[in-house]
């Protein structure tokens, strides 16, 4: 239900590059062809390994803790502008994931360019809505549609940079969600890297009545309180990663993340608390 899940951003953090490129510690006097075998332009890539994970989750009617091992891999294969992998495929600008989403990476500013650090992208994808009944009987169905977004990206300096994206739902519901952050990523060392991110959404009056609000009818239905709701911010949210690169293959990630439903979503009564958290440990192997 909400837009926001800081819980899912931890389930693949151990998916990430290495801190260290294997050409950074592979010593100098390997040959060439040992340092380059992960070169980023062509072949295969992978990153395989395990992610420990601790959730709990209050944006929904039932509060829900979970501790669980999960298996996590990364596998992608590239040649020149085409790579497919567990991302999905991709020609150039131009993606599509598993999930659907098609994604055009539209505008991106030259060096040279006044706007350089600013890219453009346009996604299109399904809007899967809600299903009758969820979370309790008696409520209705959210019909699924079509999902618009326009984002931007505007790199600050080589640490910091910003985004902000606009998504548009083209289903009965007509909601419009905007959000926008700010991306840290602060080399530690040559093997360490603490990225941190700060997030908060707004959303208009459709999305937060479908998604928050319980009219007259559903309130007498499902006993829940009748409960309106308005337009404003819907969630904030920050994130922390930790990664160290052991040696050339081996690393390690740790993470953790806290969002809080704000406004009329944060007192809806389709939801038992106004916080999600997660902390996350992962140990990874790059080939």
């Amino acid at each position: 239900m909400n837009r926001f899940n800081a819980s899912c951003f931890f389930t693949l953090l151990i998916l990430t590059p290495a801190v260290v490129s294997a050409n950074d510690v592979v010593p100098e006097n390997e040959t060439e062809e040992e340092g380059s075998k992960f070169d980023s332009e062509s072949g295969w890539e992978g990153t395989v390994g395990l992610v420990y994970q601790y959730n709990v989750e209050q944006s929904d009617l039932d509060t829900e803790s979970e501790s669980e091992i999960t298996p996590a891999f990364d596998i992608t294969y590239r040649s020149g502008k085409w790579s497919a992998g567990t991302d999905g495929l991709a020609y150039g600008p131009l993606s599509i994931d598993w999930d659907k989403n098609v994604t055009y990476e539209f505008y991106t500013a030259t060096d040279e360019s006044v706007l350089s650090g600013l890219t453009l992208s346009a996604t299109l994808g399904p809007d899967l809505g809600r299903d009758a009944n969820d979370p309790v009987e008696g409520l209705d169905e959210i019909p699924s549609g079509t999902l618009f977004s326009l984002s931007s990206s505007y790199e600050i300096n080589d640490a910091l940079s910003m985004g902000v994206d606009v998504e548009r739902s083209f289903s009965d519901s007509k909601s419009v969600v905007v959000s926008g952050g700010l991306y840290a990523s602060i080399p530690l060392s040559e093997r360490a890297v603490l990225d941190l991110s700060t997030t908060t959404s707004w959303a208009n009056d459709e999305h937060m009545q479908a998604y928050y609000g319980v009219s007259s009818t559903e309130s007498v239905r499902t006993d829940l309180a009748e409960h309106s709701a308005s337009s404003g911010l819907s969630s904030t949210g920050i994130e922390a990663s930790f990664s160290y690169s052991l040696n050339e293959h081996w690393g390690v990630n740790l993470g953790a993340s806290y969002s809080r439903l704000q406004g009329d979503a944060a007192n809806s009564p389709l939801v038992s608390g106004d916080t999600d958290s997660s902390l996350s440990l992962g140990v990874g192997y790059q080939f």
